[in-house]
């Protein structure tokens, strides 16, 4: 035993003195710092404002307090976490106001509590495929993020995991997600729609809380689930949910419309027969037409040379206006009045993609 705490201690020095040497030219301004229950993980922060995190197995977890680069919170503009880390440990960057860029290898598996949380000026996070949990809160605050792919392979997405998350505007949740967790999207007031895949099985309550601007849920599972709290409370107003269209298998409308919780939304939609592959959504082998705004602009991009019809639609129903386009196309609606609104599009008279908008 004596030995192997020997080793231990020999091994956290090399990997002290190795992790101070300059790379690539730059010069250790902090640490290295020690980190893991086994000390095989270092982190490094050089003068350009990179905290390098080398070594194998995991960080460790800290309190805010602890984490041993929390005075140079300020310096870290980026984070590259290199192949062999397999744990993100609780708070490790949190309150890095300044940090702008974070690089996750595959070896991640798990991204503690807290982990990001309060890092305004991250912009985008690519997660690897082989993470299984994202943990509570940590991305929480993190208001620059305007994008977000849950890839495949999650399975939980943590209490308030993205809490005020205020300028995301997309976020696709991958089809092995089975626990949304409570608050886990509260306040990400810049979501339009949000598609909840056939794996989940729980949604936490105030998941959706203050998603002020949502338009549109995708629920792929033809049998709703069961809540003793509502994920949907504050969802535009409780109780009605009046301007957020449901998006439910055909066959499953009316369940959905008598389902406890489910059924205090005003509009049910028939979602499309539609797979998803690769992240993309696909009709008979071929990426559906994509739908955006900008402005009183709504543009399209299509894979396809047939004609394509689109209709504004407003939220009782009513057609406003029509395009039509052979692939790409943009068509200008300053006429339309600032609200939420669903763009239908058709080729050769069978719909093949629909999608609520905002307009400002």
């Amino acid at each position: 035993m004596r030995h192997n705490k020997i080793f231990m201690v020999i091994a956290a020095v090399a990997v002290f003195l190795l992790a101070g040497s300059p790379v690539h030219g730059q010069t250790v301004i902090g640490g290295p710092w020690i980190s893991g229950p086994t000390f095989t993980v270092t982190a490094t922060l050089y003068d350009n404002g990179t905290l390098r995190i080398s070594g194998t197995g995991s960080m460790s977890s800290y309190t805010t307090g602890n984490v041993p680069w929390r005075s140079y919170a300020y310096s870290i503009t980026n984070v590259v976490i290199e192949d062999g880390v397999a744990f993100i440990g609780n708070n490790a960057f949190n309150g890095c106001v300044n940090l702008t860029s974070v690089t996750i290898p595959n070896s991640v598996t798990y991204i503690g509590d807290w982990a990001f949380e309060n890092c305004p000026n991250l912009t985008s996070v690519t997660i690897p495929n082989n993470v299984t949990t994202i943990g509570a809160s940590a991305f929480s605050g993190c208001t620059g993020l305007t994008s977000m792919t849950i890839p495949n392979s999650v399975t939980t997405i943590g209490d308030g995991a993205f809490f005020g998350c205020i300028g995301l505007t997309s976020i696709t949740i991958g089809n092995s997600v089975t626990s949304i967790g409570d608050n886990a999207f509260n306040a990400c007031e810049g979501l339009t729609s949000i598609t909840i895949p056939n794996s989940v099985i729980s949604i936490g309550v105030g998941a959706f809380l203050e998603c002020s601007n949502l338009a549109s849920m995708i629920v792929t599972n033809p049998i709703p689930l069961a809540f003793d709290n509502s994920p949907f409370q504050g969802l535009l107003g409780m109780p009605d949910y009046v301007t957020v269209c449901l998006y439910v298998p055909e066959e499953s409308i009316e369940t959905y419309r008598t389902a406890f919780h489910w059924r205090n939304f005003q509009c049910f939609r028939a979602a499309e027969s539609v797979s998803i592959l690769n992240n993309k959504t696909i009709y008979k082998g071929i990426s559906l037409p994509q739908i955006s705004v900008k402005g009183k602009m709504l543009n399209v991009k299509a894979e396809t040379n047939s004609e394509l019809q689109i209709k504004l639609i407003d939220l009782k129903g009513k057609a406003l206006v029509t395009f039509k386009t052979s692939g790409n196309g943009s068509f200008p609606l300053n006429k339309i009045s600032a609200g939420r609104y669903i763009v239908e599009i058709k080729e050769r008279g069978k719909r093949v993609n629909s999608s609520a908008i905002v307009l400002r």
